[in-house]
């Protein structure tokens, strides 16, 4: 992985103190709610299949709100998960390798519901669309310091979440529909569907504007 190592260590980061100030638990309650479910399935034909590392889950699919490209398609690499694209592609060789932050450019569908996101320095951020059974296995998503800080939140409460130190002490997150969190992924956690859902998944960049905006945002 030397090619996203390298990028990795160009890369700014949120301060390790900072990230404990705002994490006070694994979901953090933020004053911003979106109500966009009925606007995303009216655009249905915009969310592709979430990567090709779980082909057996064509129904779990994502649409982009900031990409690379500004555009929805079906061969936008924002849509699936980035450690399986980078470990594809980093030969050390091709720029092919991408974190986070590199992902700056606003889609229409950010005009819409989400339109009060806006306000933030955003990086890689789409809307999840799942079905029953669909899910994320146990994982975490940054190491400590990170290049990104995430939002997370859920159209309805099918999707189970949870989190925990190893997967068999996990704690079941409980929140509000269409309200968005401060979600700690530098923790194990999971995600499975119940039924249908749609999932704000929101990247934030390592600025100050973020960070005043989330403390004034916090609950």
């Amino acid at each position: 992985m030397r090619e996203i190592l390298k990028k990795y260590n160009e890369a700014d980061k949120v301060p390790e103190d900072i990230y404990e100030e705002l994490h006070t638990n694994f979901l953090v309650p933020l004053d911003i709610w979106i109500d966009g479910e009925q606007e995303f399935k009216e655009k249905s034909e915009l969310f592709y299949i979430w990567g090709d590392n779980k082909p057996e889950l064509k129904t779990r699919k994502g649409m982009a709100l900031v990409n690379l490209d500004g555009e929805n398609n079906s061969d936008d690499i924002s849509i699936g998960p980035l450690d399986h694209h980078n470990r594809k592609y980093d030969n050390g060789l091709v720029n092919e390798c991408y974190l986070e932050c590199h992902f700056n450019k606003p889609t229409p569908q950010l005009n819409g519901a989400c339109k009060e996101l806006k306000q933030f320095d955003l990086g890689r951020s789409s809307i999840l669309w799942w079905q029953r059974d669909d899910n994320f296995v146990p994982h975490v998503d940054v190491i400590l310091p990170t290049v990104n800080l995430r939002l997370w939140g859920s159209s309805n409460t099918n999707i189970r979440l949870r989190s925990g130190p190893d997967s068999d002490n996990f704690k079941e997150a409980v929140y509000e529909p269409n309200r968005l969190y401060l979600i700690d992924t530098s923790i194990l956690h999971d995600a499975y569907a119940y039924d249908e859902a749609f999932q704000y998944f929101i990247a934030l960049l390592p600025t100050e504007k973020n960070y005043k905006l989330l403390r004034e945002l916090i609950s």
